[in-house]
């Protein structure tokens, strides 16, 4: 009889153990990809905007598709972040991710100014809106500092453009530039 109960038991506790890892696996899965899937969801959107032409925006006279080799980088303050993340080249206010050639194929700067089609020293979303125009998605980045964005694609050259700004002031917080095809 005591063979015959520690038999049931350890098919009790062996039942338990498995049940709680397929369980656990199952909702791994589904937690994994409900936020895996966030962003792609994002950029899905994003490539469904009306296209607009990105191809003469400059962030700190820095170009999508510029070659790093011919940026001045002594004009900014080199960086030590803790992650090395999406960028090769890290500056004070300023991040440069390259691609395998060593072309500049992301941008994101800190209050610094942005030119659009040979306007210059655009520091204010109104007047992003006024040059590249309405086929924006606008979402919201960030109730609690009420900040927003103006998100534009340009399906032509695969450059999305992503302009943060205080909603009281439409001042730009943070821009970034980047190449998402």
């Amino acid at each position: 009889m005591k063979n015959k109960k520690y038999k049931v038991t350890g098919i009790v506790i062996i039942t338990i153990i498995c049940s709680v890892l397929i369980i656990g696996l199952f909702a791994y899965s589904a937690i994994s990809s409900l936020f895996g899937s966030t962003s792609s969801i994002y950029i899905e959107k994003v490539t469904r905007l009306p296209s607009t032409d990105l191809s003469n925006i400059l962030v700190d006279n820095i170009k999508i598709g510029y070659a790093i080799a011919d940026i001045d980088l002594t004009v900014y303050t080199e960086d030590h972040p803790n992650t090395t993340g999406d960028y090769d080249y890290f500056f004070d206010q300023v991040r440069i991710g390259v691609d395998e050639d060593n072309k500049i194929n992301s941008v994101t700067a800190d209050y610094h100014s942005v030119s659009i089609n040979g306007s210059t020293d655009l520091y204010r979303i109104d007047e992003v809106t006024g040059l590249l125009g309405t086929n924006y998605l606008d979402k919201s980045q960030d109730s609690e500092q009420k900040l927003r964005k103006h998100v534009y694609y340009d399906s032509n050259t695969g450059v999305m453009a992503e302009f943060v700004y205080a909603k009281q002031t439409n001042d730009f917080a943070w821009l970034v530039v980047r190449k998402i095809r």
